[in-house]
């Protein structure tokens, strides 16, 4: 069984990232770090997004330089924010020893930022053609990346990021299919840190050029109340019916979710105040747990924000994010429509009721008050339907998000608050980027050594002619990958590895994209590491592996959802008006009979069901 302190070790890098803010200086609460280093993090999280804001606004500087300046204060932030050790050393000298570490670490990183800044345009002048003092710093910088990874994210992407770093040295003593002709260091560093294949490649570019607005545009909306409007909205809309607290935490959670993109910090977020409400009205507190953590990681699907994976799957397939964001919106749907009812009819066998009307908030109030606060959004998808670049829409929708939350005094936000905004951003965007670093290097290894075209074939020659072969090898990759790395790290990896292959095979591009998308996600609810599920059962004090077990039950429907759009793209609102439409219709019989065995239950929408209707 887990314990609370395996928890704690899993958790506390996302704990971490949202413990000292600019409210904790003004205050003089500084909690977990030293004064100096706090002050640090505010000034570097506010710079850094004030640099972004103007490269959305006015463009972006150099293509390399912009990234490399991106991922320098990212990596001084990862040493500021999270020591070496996740709980202090017991004797003094190991304290004196891990003190020691982190400073150098830290110097390091902050001498390497200069340095790289200053030799910038001599080395985009030789890509390709590293000199010595390049082959110096490649390992020096690769060093910083992997300690910044294990600090943020854990040993499971730092030891595979070493796995294939040392294959692109020692390849050639590999067997068989995966044997390739050995590279020189001098080659090494030219791909992985010279070159745009590595370190600077795709996916830190991804996240310079448009995850980071994305970031400031969700902060701002926080700051500014959207959580409690958010959860107030959900809460009058479902709270007076059978199980509404759970219906609107699945509801809250999807429109917070869809902001943030990250799981286990929808969980965080949201599960404090849904949670204990589940409890109240009577559900068990596994399932209540359960119930969030499905609930929250679905938001990673919601548009219009989607995390990093998203912008990463409109550069891969060369699609406009506008249209990647309106292909995931039925699936999307659907996945919350099939966790309604799954609670639904858990409250009917249980025999719950809502809560009583007065006590719950009034909808139009919500809306008078802060319905404005979704006019941003509307602002954003409508930059993004005229063909506006992700970096565009975002910008301007964080510039009219700040104009309208002056017109109220309850949204309305001072100089502390946008300074607080604008360094939680960046604050929360670290082990984003700290994983994203990480997936240049296997990117880069991968084009340097071809190892995608061989296991490419790989999968094709085991799988023979059978697609459904490809998608089950393909999900279990995502699965065991996704078990202990990030979603953004696992769909860059396995996308890379494993969709050309599908391709291959018969699927669809895009299909197969999103296909790797969501099993990376629902990785978080599948035991023996369901991350979000072991969130929400530390706030529900419930048992970790009966909440991840039950999670997974009940986001089994999920599991059969992407192997429905690879086989009928039509989910994903592709293909004629006429099939499209059928496809929905026929979707909705079939998620109204899945959630009804995901959920054990012999209740319908309002009546007991008899044996021959079961």
């Amino acid at each position: 069984m887990l314990n609370n302190r395996f928890l704690f070790g899993l958790l506390k890098p996302i704990a971490d990232q949202s413990r000292v803010g600019i409210d904790d200086l003004i205050e003089g609460q500084v909690r977990g770090l030293a004064w100096w280093r706090a002050s640090a993090v505010a000034a570097i999280g506010v710079g850094l997004a004030l640099y972004h804001l103007n490269a959305g606004f006015f463009g972006t500087p150099e293509a390399l330089l912009f990234r490399s300046t991106h991922l320098s204060a990212m990596l001084v932030l990862a040493y500021l924010l999270v020591p070496c050790c996740k709980t202090p050393p017991a004797s003094p000298w190991q304290r004196r020893l891990a003190g020691a570490y982190d400073a150098g670490c830290l110097a390091t990183a902050v001498v390497m930022s200069i340095v790289i800044y200053r030799q910038f345009p001599d080395i985009t002048a030789r890509v390709g053609w590293p000199n010595a003092t390049d082959q110096i710093i490649f390992p020096i910088l690769a060093f910083l990346v992997l300690e910044g990874v294990r600090r943020t994210l854990g040993w499971t992407l730092t030891i595979l990021t070493l796995l294939f770093i040392f294959y692109a040295y020692y390849g050639n003593y590999f067997p068989g299919l995966f044997e390739h002709r050995g590279f020189s260091h001098h080659r090494v560093t030219g791909v992985l840190f010279v070159e745009s294949a590595g370190v600077y490649g795709l996916p830190i570019a991804v996240t310079a050029t448009y995850v980071m607005l994305f970031l400031i545009f969700a902060a701002f909306l926080l700051r500014s109340g959207a959580g409690n409007f958010f959860t107030d909205l959900a809460f009058g809309l479902a709270g007076r019916y059978s199980g509404g607290p759970a219906k609107a935490a699945v509801w809250s959670s999807c429109f917070m979710g869809s902001l943030s993109g990250a799981p286990v910090a929808n969980v965080v977020s949201t599960g404090a105040i849904t949670i204990p409400l589940m409890k109240k009205v009577g559900y068990r507190p596994t399932f209540a747990a359960a119930v969030e953590a499905v609930a929250s990681t679905g938001g990673a699907f919601m548009p219009p924000i989607m995390g990093a994976a998203a912008f990463i799957m409109a550069e891969y397939t060369r699609t406009d994010y506008s249209q990647i964001i309106l292909y995931a919106i039925w699936p999307a749907i659907l996945y919350y429509i099939c966790c309604t009812l799954i609670v639904h009819f858990e409250a009917k066998r249980m025999g719950l009721v809502g809560h009583p009307a007065e006590s719950l908030p009034i909808v139009s109030e919500v809306l008078l008050r802060r319905g404005h606060l979704l006019l941003p959004i509307v602002v954003l998808i409508w930059y993004l339907s005229q063909g506006y670049t992700p970096a565009y829409a975002a910008s301007y929708a964080t510039l009219a998000l700040f104009v309208l939350v002056m017109l109220r005094p309850d949204t309305r936000m001072n100089v502390r608050d946008f300074l607080a905004a604008l360094e939680l951003s960046v604050r929360i965007a670290v082990p984003t980027v700290m994983a994203c670093a990480a997936a240049g290097f296997i990117m880069g290894t991968i084009t340097l050594t071809g190892l995608g075209v061989k296991l490419t074939s790989f999968i094709t020659l085991v799988a023979g002619e059978s697609l459904f072969l490809g998608l089950v090898f393909t999900m279990l990759a995502a699965l065991v990958m996704g078990m202990g790395m990030t979603t953004t790290s696992v769909y860059v990896i396995v996308a890379v590895l494993c969709v050309p292959a599908l391709v291959n095979l018969g699927a669809d591009l895009i299909s197969a994209h999103f296909f790797v998308l969501y099993f990376g996600m629902l990785s978080n609810i599948t035991p023996p590491i369901a991350l979000a599920a072991y969130a929400a059962a530390s706030i529900a004090q419930a048992d970790p592996w009966r909440t991840g077990f039950e999670a997974f039950r009940i986001g089994f429907p999920a599991f059969l959802l992407p192997f429905a759009f690879v086989y009928a793209p039509e989910l994903l609102l592709r293909g004629s008006a006429i099939s499209v439409v059928t496809t929905i219709l026929v979707s909705l019989g079939v998620v109204l009979i899945l959630a009804k065995l995901a959920s054990f239950s012999g209740t319908m929408i309002r009546t007991a069901m008899g044996e021959p209707e079961r």
